[in-house]
């Protein structure tokens, strides 16, 4: 089985294991799984089929998908993060999350947010009712 572990101190796994530039997609996605549980999200991998979601965040005013990504530098990045999101058969929300400052905020169905904008405090894709 296929685990995922998050620390709670970014600080300490640098300090164990070095700062490596190759590792920021982990970093991030660490960062997300921290502020999703801090604002009162519980917090899963999501698998369909073959396909991994980074997150399923749940609480009482629903569930969203998450996928997290460094930049969307191409359009095999941006189909490699949307294809994640395939095998979902629901309605629920679908975000990706990037550091990309100016790509759209519709990406197939799929709403794309600053992931800078997030860590700051601005609701999980854009919904109202993410409120700390």
């Amino acid at each position: 089985m296929n685990r995922k572990h998050y620390l709670g101190d970014i600080g300490l796994r640098n300090g164990i294991v070095g700062y490596r530039e190759s590792d920021i997609g982990g970093v991030l996605e660490n960062l997300v799984f921290l502020e999703l549980r801090r604002r009162g999200y519980t917090v899963t991998v999501g698998v369909a089929g073959s396909r991994e979601i980074d997150f399923v965040a749940e609480r009482r005013s629903g569930r969203r998908y998450v996928q997290v990504a460094y930049l969307l530098e191409s359009p095999a990045t941006i189909e490699r993060e949307l294809w994640a999101f395939a095998a979902v058969r629901d309605a629920y929300p679908r975000v990706l999350l990037s550091l990309d400052p100016h790509q759209p905020a519709d990406l197939q169905g799929v709403r794309h947010q600053s992931l800078t904008d997030f860590l700051r405090g601005a609701p999980l894709g854009g919904s109202m009712d993410d409120g700390q």
